[in-house]
């Protein structure tokens, strides 16, 4: 399963290896990502309500604690559970069943790069603002956010896997 799924490689004879974060893969998931989180945001925004709303503010306290505490699992599982409460949010559980196998790779890339506090509040700083754009129904600003944070995300994470990765060779 993990080597169908790519996170172990065959090694010759050592058997098989975790496979290496190929900064590719890395950008294709993150175009995966923003069209998804894109259709969520447009979807949500339209239908977002009084209980969502309340839910919403709740991640945000909980994510924004998390990157407070420097604890870089509990800021990953709660930038996920941001995402996957804005693809609930939106109303069609395919978002959600689409975007679902790639969560694992998604978390590994996190992992090997959000050792950085300044990322992971500035992070929940966006966050913010998308939560804003669905509460005030806005679908176009809502879908921006989106595609902004996905993209910068992208950008930022393909950067620091560059360095984590020449480093280690």
């Amino acid at each position: 399963l993990l080597r169908r799924e790519g996170f172990l490689i065959e090694a010759g004879r050592k058997g098989v290896q975790v496979a290496p974060l190929d900064m590719q893969q890395v950008r294709n998931l993150y175009v995966v990502r923003a069209a998804l989180d894109r259709a969520a945001a447009r979807l949500a925004a339209a239908n977002y309500t009084r209980e969502l709303a309340y839910r919403g503010r709740l991640l945000l306290d909980v994510g924004r604690r998390a990157a407070a505490s420097s604890n870089v699992p509990a800021s990953i599982e709660a930038d996920i559970d941001f995402h996957l409460f804005v693809y609930e949010a939106s109303g069609n559980p395919l978002i959600g069943e689409t975007a679902q196998p790639h969560w694992q790779h998604l978390r590994r890339v996190m992992a090997a790069a959000l050792s950085e506090g300044d990322l992971r509040v500035s992070v929940w700083d966006e966050h913010e603002g998308i939560l804003r754009a669905l509460e005030a129904g806005q679908v176009d600003e809502a879908e921006a956010l989106c595609r902004g944070h996905a993209e910068q995300m992208a950008d930022i994470l393909t950067g620091r896997l560059r360095v984590v990765i020449s480093k280690a060779a």
